[in-house]
């Protein structure tokens, strides 16, 4: 339904200008900015509102989205017909968060997320999962052709499912005993992924790796 899309990706936009930046004084103001907030005016025009929402039905869109809908069920151990349930959105939200940002997600948000994009339905269909991770790259993307959209799907699947496979595990281990979203967030800071905490043990697994490197070298020589 074009029209009906347009009418929603409009109030959507118009909901969204409130919180992003088109205009900075600074590179320094720019860097305060997360990528997601800034905005192009150029994007938010009348031709190119038309472009974006013709974008939903363009076939190698259709088929990168697909691929998400295919590979994260399969991931998560989804059998066909069964859509997204909860549980596996807020994981793949969560392993979104870090591929992009390096940054982890917490309970409140990942809980909001869910019940915008299920539209209160228990579990996200293919068609509302369409719409979710069409919105993801619709937001990442600079500009408006269907190639962009697609490598920047692509190359954010094959992040978001390195990230996926260790959390999911980690998520079910702990969902038993906590709410989904609790568990989703546990599960991110037993990993230390994402956030200050995941920064601050990369760097100490590099510190190790490198030490360990300089050790072996000593002993040769």
């Amino acid at each position: 339904h074009p029209i009906r899309d347009a009418i929603e990706l409009a109030a959507e936009l118009r909901a969204a200008q409130s919180e992003v930046v088109t205009a900075v004084t600074s590179a320094e103001e720019l860097d305060s900015v997360p990528y997601w907030m800034q905005g192009n005016p150029e994007v938010y025009s009348a031709e190119n509102l038309k472009k974006r929402v013709a974008l939903k039905q363009h076939p190698e869109v259709r088929v990168a989205v697909g691929r998400w809908w295919t590979l994260v069920r399969r991931a998560a151990g989804v059998e066909p017909p069964a859509g997204v349930s909860e549980k596996v959105y807020m994981e793949m939200s969560a392993s979104i968060f870090i591929a992009l940002i390096g940054e982890d997600v917490d309970r409140a948000t990942l809980e909001e997320n869910w019940a915008e994009d299920s539209r209160g339905h228990a579990e996200l269909d293919e068609a509302l999962f369409f719409e979710a991770v069409f919105e993801l790259a619709d937001i990442w993307c600079e500009g408006v052709e269907a190639d962009e959209y697609v490598a920047f799907l692509a190359r954010t699947l094959w992040d978001t499912l390195t990230v996926f496979e260790s959390l999911h595990e980690e998520a079910t281990a702990a969902a038993a005993a906590a709410d989904t979203a609790s568990a989703v967030a546990g599960a991110l800071k037993k990993l230390g992924l994402g956030g200050e905490e995941g920064a601050v043990a990369a760097q100490e697994a590099e510190l190790q790796a490198t030490l360990a490197a300089e050790a072996a070298t000593d002993e040769e020589e």
